[in-house]
């Protein structure tokens, strides 16, 4: 029997909230009555010190992008305390790495309570990571952050007045990169993963890594492996690690691809997981295995990878990799793989345990690609890559440490793949990939296909899917489901991003008939406040960082919706003056898909007002027609509750579970009881019953009182 979570809404309240996940949380303004504005002056700031003299080391294929310092700052040598209006401890601590293109940071030795959360943001608070809560924390008590842009940032720490312990810990490891990955850098010769149709789920399995390590930040490359556990194993290059002391201080992307649609739409970054194990790391076969400290949420939409040990692999072989850190790429060879040694330099390296690719037809490798998966003519993986010298002029000699060889050559687990892969059957062969939320799993509505044009098409008055003169305040997106379902997520693409505190950005949810009509959800999107400039004077910010790129909006706890339902942004207009802070890319298609708002009334774009047109707005909800609470215990039974939908009450026969919770679908509580087998329904809506038998067994219900 598993062991259940203790609370339903606390699922509810911060769905799968793990790794590197974000929790919901916001950045506390910052007052100029207590910050200077002048970073060098100020109390708040450190200007770190980190040698960045020292030439980055290019080791086989990886892709350094920053020089590493190591740091003891804590709440009690650095920072500033303060207490919010509504009573929190805010500890806030800033740092400034002069000429740096982007920092990141790694949190150690953390001890504290359940209810604190972490946030990370520039200056500007137009870049905000997090909030992260204690499950975000890997074992190691450690918490690895992914890059943000700019010299500076603030590490901000939301502690309640009465937590029970005072919480500790160390910002121990800051990166200087001098980039963030290079999106569309790598070699136009390599397709990008989305424009092919080969392997549309190994793709999912793809991951890029980022590595602070002892000295250097650098990327690679990896892949989730599927294994008679279902663990989330990470399958990668041992000289992607410089000790194993790096996997809990690796952040792992997934889905960061550019769109199918267009090559230039930067994919997501915020599908990211936090911090790993090494569980098998053997230089002399160049192989690491690296266990995610949580399974990806079902929302990433991963698959878990199979794998062959054949001795005989088949073309035709394809490698998925980031190359210098940039978005997905494919390489093609069409020829049978040789056994070899690898021909560059690695200590003590063991004879013929590498594939040779002798020519890629298509594609080639890169720095960053280090790590990557080789698949085989079934798409389960036979290796990974080491190096090579491929180049689009010279596609030749690239070399993957083999899957095979690293089975069980070493007899010690630590070394080998047998035993974390297969450990109660050291002989199986091979497996087939899965995808482990398979009967529940997530699905990417769109409407815009592959090969439709993108475009931000315009009337006379401004934007049809943004600001303009006529003050269309909201805009939505039509999609029909097979049956009910749940909202997890959306995806956001504008043409024009900027951020404005005068102008807000929310992302809605609707149900409706022919237009949106009841609300059903509303985020604010990229949460800002006032900020001081570095010449001292007090203003809001407008600044250009989410065009042109898939923003990935995390709801806080899935969202029910019919099976017709709109998604779409809500925006302001400054008093002040007129500005095109956001603009969602658009296409024109046979059947209207999009509505905008008009005053009170939601009007289809096909009649719109000045010049009609059949348009479909590039926002697409991520959903699922299965609702995960996060409780993973096996229910005993499940009683009959009736009637369901009510007009009133609701029945259970049963004296098994004694405790009663209703809660709303937002997570919050609104009725509690004991040794009872009915309950009032209070409003219409959609309910969650949680019955409990005050031990081990739960039995949850969707209510509906119409």
């Amino acid at each position: 029997m598993k062991r259940a979570l203790p609370l339903l809404f606390l699922c509810l309240l911060c769905f799968q909230s793990h790794a590197q996940i974000e929790c919901d949380g916001m950045p506390t303004p910052m007052p100029t009555t207590t910050y200077s504005p002048l970073r060098s002056a100020s109390s708040l700031y450190t200007v770190v010190e980190i040698d960045t003299t020292q030439r980055l080391t290019h080791e086989l294929r990886i892709h350094p992008v920053g020089h590493v310092g190591k740091f003891n700052f804590t709440p009690a040598n650095h920072g500033i305390w303060t207490i919010r209006e509504d009573g929190m401890r805010i500890w806030r601590m800033g740092i400034i790495s002069p000429g740096a293109t982007a920092i990141s940071v790694v949190i150690d030795q953390i001890d504290i309570p359940n209810d604190a959360k972490f946030l990370v943001y520039n200056p500007t608070q137009t870049q905000v990571l997090g909030a992260f809560d204690i499950s975000s924390i890997g074992k190691e008590n450690m918490l690895p952050i992914r890059p943000l842009m700019g010299d500076s940032l603030i590490l901000e720490y939301q502690e309640p007045m009465d937590s029970p312990i005072e919480g500790t810990f160390r910002i121990e490891r800051i990166a200087h990169n001098r980039s963030t990955g290079t999106f569309n850098a790598s070699n136009k010769c390599s397709p990008n993963a989305l424009f092919t149709n080969d392997l549309p789920q190994q793709k999912q399995a793809v991951c890029l890594l980022y590595i602070v390590s002892d000295t250097q930040s650098y990327y690679a490359s990896g892949c989730l492996i599927n294994n008679t556990e279902g663990k989330p194993y990470v399958y990668t290059a041992a000289h992607n690690l410089k000790s194993i002391d790096d996997a809990p201080r690796t952040v792992f992307y997934f889905n960061y691809a550019v769109t199918a649609q267009d090559s230039t739409i930067r994919g997501t970054e915020e599908c990211t997981m936090a911090g790993s194990i090494a569980r098998a790391w053997a230089t002399d076969l160049d192989m690491a295995l690296l266990e995610l400290t949580q399974m990806p949420p079902k929302d990433y939409r991963i698959y878990m990878a199979g794998w062959t040990r054949t001795r005989n692999p088949q073309a035709p072989l394809i490698s998925i990799q980031h190359p210098l850190g940039d978005s997905k790429k494919m390489s093609y060879d069409y020829q049978n793989p040789v056994i070899s040694n690898y021909n560059g330099y690695l200590a003590n390296q063991i004879n013929n345990g590498w594939w040779y690719i002798a020519q890629w037809e298509k594609g080639v490798t890169e720095k960053g690609s280090s790590g990557s998966p080789l698949f085989e003519q079934n798409g389960r993986i036979i290796g990974a890559l080491t190096g090579g010298s491929s180049t689009c002029a010279k596609p030749i000699g690239d070399f993957y440490a083999r899957l095979d060889t690293a089975w069980n050559h070493h007899s010690e687990f630590d070394k080998q793949l047998a035993h974390w892969l297969s450990p109660n059957q050291s002989d199986l062969q091979y497996m087939d990939g899965i995808d482990p939320y398979a009967t529940t799993k997530c699905e990417r509505l769109q409407h815009i296909q592959k090969g439709q044009t993108i475009a931000v098409y315009k009337h006379k008055s401004g934007y049809y899917s943004g600001h303009n003169l006529l003050k269309h305040s909201a805009f939505a997106e039509k999609y029909t489901l097979e049956k009910e379902g749940w909202v997890y997520g959306v995806y956001v693409m504008p043409a024009l991003g900027y951020y404005n505190a005068n102008v807000p950005v929310y992302l809605c949810i609707y149900s409706g008939d022919d237009a949106p009509q009841q609300l059903l959800s509303k985020t604010l999107v990229k949460p800002l406040s006032p900020f001081c400039n570095r010449i001292g004077e007090w203003k809001n910010n407008i600044k250009l960082t989410w065009s042109d790129k898939e923003n990935y909006v995390r709801l806080k706890q899935p969202i029910a919706v019919p099976q017709q339902f709109y998604v779409g942004v809500e925006i302001q207009y400054d008093q002040l003056s007129y500005t095109d802070s956001l603009v969602l890319y658009n296409t024109i298609q046979d059947t209207n898909h999009a509505f905008y708002k008009e005053g009170t009334t939601w009007k289809p774009f096909s009649q719109h007002s000045i010049t009609p047109i059949n348009l479909s707005l590039w926002i697409e909800p991520v959903i699922s027609y299965h609702f995960e609470t996060g409780i993973e215990e096996e229910k005993a039974y499940t009683p009959h509750v009736y009637p369901n939908p009510t007009t009133d009450k609701v029945y259970w026969e049963d004296t098994y579970y004694t405790s009663y919770y209703l809660y709303t679908l937002q997570g919050k509580l609104i009725a509690q009881g004991e040794n009872s087998n009915s309950l009032r329904i209070p409003d219409k809506g959609i309910y969650l019953l949680y019955l409990h038998d005050g031990k081990q067994h739960h039995s949850i219900h969707k209510v509906i009182r119409y």
